[in-house]
């Protein structure tokens, strides 16, 4: 259990033939592809092609960053469009956050523990990383609380979610024209 996020890339391709031939030779190539010539319909040849282009685990400062700017505020499962101009704006927070602050030693939450002792819970610590000076990150890309959201720490791991996000989100900008983007999460 837990905050499981994804980003998708769809694009639409039309077999009609006012759209050109480029179009077309793409979208027979991708009905050979997907083995649906018996099933496509000829009057309508068109498809929508969907693939996962960026995943993220619990990382509850990018998931905040999307319910703030891209869901209007409104946390919930159901997918949003983002725009490229979105995307960009995201990983360029990303950088700004990773390069104002710095990795120093420390202890990270590791989890919590419940039981008869501590009903409300133990927290477990480990030697670790944490950001040295949070100011930034907090006031660019806050954390948010949540059920199975991970922890609120300015540590390592949102260190990495922010390394991530960049390198994810280069890869996804890196595609053409003509695709659409959709964040959705899941907890």
């Amino acid at each position: 259990m837990g905050l499981d996020m994804y980003l998708r890339a769809s694009k639409y391709v039309s077999g009609y033939e006012f759209r050109g031939e480029e179009e077309v030779k793409e979208y027979r190539r991708l009905v050979r592809m997907f083995g649906m010539r018996k099933f496509a319909d000829p009057e309508t040849p068109s498809a929508t092609v969907e693939f996962t282009v960026a995943y993220w685990r619990k990382a509850n400062q990018i998931h905040n960053w999307f319910v703030e700017f891209v869901q209007g505020g409104e946390d919930e499962c159901n997918p949003h469009l983002v725009s490229r101009d979105q995307l960009k704006e995201l990983r360029d927070l990303c950088q700004k956050v990773l390069e104002s602050s710095e990795l120093i030693p420390g202890e990270v939450h590791t989890g919590t523990i419940y039981s008869a002792e501590h009903p409300k819970g133990a927290v477990q610590l480990a030697p670790g990383q944490i950001v040295s000076d949070p100011r930034t990150a907090h006031e660019l890309l806050p954390t948010q609380e949540g059920f199975f959201y991970g922890n609120q720490d300015y540590d390592e791991w949102y260190w990495e979610d922010l390394k991530n996000t960049v390198e994810q989100l280069d890869r996804a900008l890196g595609l053409g024209d003509g695709w659409d983007f959709e964040y959705q999460s899941s907890w």
